[in-house]
């Protein structure tokens, strides 16, 4: 059974289980070849830019957090559903940033926990479920108005 969830993880996250991106992340550049040292620039550039869009996520959404929760004049149902929806928006950036900042670089340890790595954390489940909380909450915001 693990080797089956090993291959799942496989499925989700190419990189890190041997493809053909995985000889260029970990060397050094000087000894790679033009087309090498372009994707190894490539995936850099796609980190820092997740990794800000993720930065900045956390910190609009946690300022929308805080005007919520310090504000008794803002406690009011739809500004609650406003709450819901950017703690799932916080969920939503902290898995994407853990499945395609992270997950390239990440190998799974073997066993029990490389099993619930794989499925919770970098598979993309709580991903998937924060955004459909997203959705369901923006459903429930617009029949509101």
């Amino acid at each position: 059974m693990t080797a089956r969830l090993q291959s799942n993880c496989a499925a989700v996250f190419p990189v890190s289980n041997a493809s053909h991106h995985s000889r260029y992340l970990n060397k050094d550049l000087p000894t790679l070849g033009l087309k090498e040292a372009m994707l190894h620039t490539e995936y850099i550039g796609l980190s820092v830019a997740f990794s800000i869009m993720v930065l900045m996520d956390l910190f609009g959404n946690t300022m929308v957090v805080l005007v919520v929760l310090l504000n008794k004049s803002m406690r009011t149902p739809m500004n609650r559903l406003m709450l819901n929806l950017a703690l799932a928006d916080m969920v939503v950036a902290l898995f994407v940033a853990i499945q395609f900042v992270i997950g390239p670089e990440y190998q799974h340890p073997s066993g029990t926990t490389g099993s619930f790595l794989c499925k919770f954390i970098t598979g993309g489940c709580m991903m998937w479920t924060a955004a459909m909380v997203s959705i369901c909450n923006l459903v429930v915001i617009s029949v509101e108005r």
